[in-house]
């Protein structure tokens, strides 16, 4: 009688993983790094608890130095302002201080979040504001059931503040709510996802057409989509200004002229600024101390006036 012979067991087949193209590589790496600055980011948070701080300005060496920017000392400051409104840009600090409004109905990409998760956003833009341009800028996410409510809270705030940023409102109320705080306040009202972005993207066409001696009326611009920033810039490139001169971007003259004109373009001749000359020099920035530079700080400020300075010099300051 024959055996029986048992089949040999197939070969196990080991599955083989596709190769991840060029493209998918470098978005993977992309996410991955997007998780581990967001990572990083949460754990910075924890750990300084936000990002911006208010800090004085004045000198405070005393208890007596209290009664001079406090009461009773400020009291005049509070009667010349009464007197002439106007002196509120130049006593207090609302000259340079901006309100980052927000209700938090568009964050970025996250959508309608809130007030409250829009805080770290706009405590970002903050920091930009003061670190880029040296402005004072305050994060106010403010939670409105409408867009009235809205408007009306930060006309409410408007005499604290010399400018108005708004940020992350979602269209299209922000058009409305744009246009109605215009109208309604005396300082300046700018919509960041409006005119900001418009104002970027024109800028950069200009000088693209600059360099490449071509004009915005025979050129083809194209609008993806109908967003508050897209709605913003076709209405600045619908009625910009025409020249009265010769169109800039044909250039005529020889190659060195043309080249010289396009290095104007990405780097304008400097424009003299009158210097104001109440402002003027009211106070220069001090050398930075050590801890200054570990902490980041650069705007220890001295004020001119030798009988405002300390008498002693800080221990810190020493080299």
């Amino acid at each position: 009688m024959a055996e029986s012979v048992a089949a040999p067991h197939p070969p196990h087949r080991v599955g083989r993983r596709r190769t991840l193209t060029s493209e998918e590589t470098i978005e993977k790496r992309r996410e991955d790094q997007t998780d581990l600055l967001g990572r990083r980011a949460v754990e910075l948070s924890r750990f300084y608890g936000g990002k911006i701080e208010t800090v004085p300005k004045v000198p405070v060496r005393s208890m007596h130095d209290f009664s001079l920017w406090y009461s009773p000392g400020v009291a005049e400051v509070s009667r010349a302002i009464h007197a002439d409104p106007d002196l509120v840009f130049e006593l207090t600090g609302r000259w340079n201080t901006v309100a980052i409004a927000t209700d938090g109905t568009r964050v970025l990409g996250l959508g309608n979040v809130g007030p409250a998760a829009a805080l770290p956003v706009m405590e970002g833009k903050a920091l930009l504001f003061k670190f880029l341009g040296g402005v004072d800028a305050i994060p106010i996410p403010i939670q409105a059931s409408s867009p009235a409510e809205f408007m009306n809270t930060v006309e409410g705030i408007s005499p604290a503040f010399g400018g108005i940023n708004l940020e992350d409102i979602a269209s299209p109320k922000c058009f409305a709510i744009l246009e109605e705080l215009t109208k309604r306040l005396e300082i300046p009202v700018w919509h960041d996802d409006q005119l900001g972005t418009a104002a970027a993207t024109v800028a950069g066409l200009i000088n693209a057409l600059t360099l490449t001696r071509r004009s915005v009326k025979e050129t083809r611009t194209v609008l993806l989509g109908a967003g508050a920033a897209n709605l913003v810039t076709a209405r600045i490139l619908i009625t910009r200004p025409r020249p009265a001169q010769a169109d800039p971007g044909r250039p005529e003259g020889g190659p060195a002229r043309r080249a010289g004109r396009r290095r104007r373009a990405l780097r304008p001749q400097p424009v003299e600024v009158p210097a104001r000359t109440q402002d003027e020099r009211r106070w220069t920035y001090g050398r930075l101390r050590p801890r200054d530079r570990r902490s980041g700080r650069s705007d220890r400020r001295v004020d001119p006036d030798p009988r405002n300075r300390p008498t002693r010099p800080c221990a810190s300051d020493e080299p």
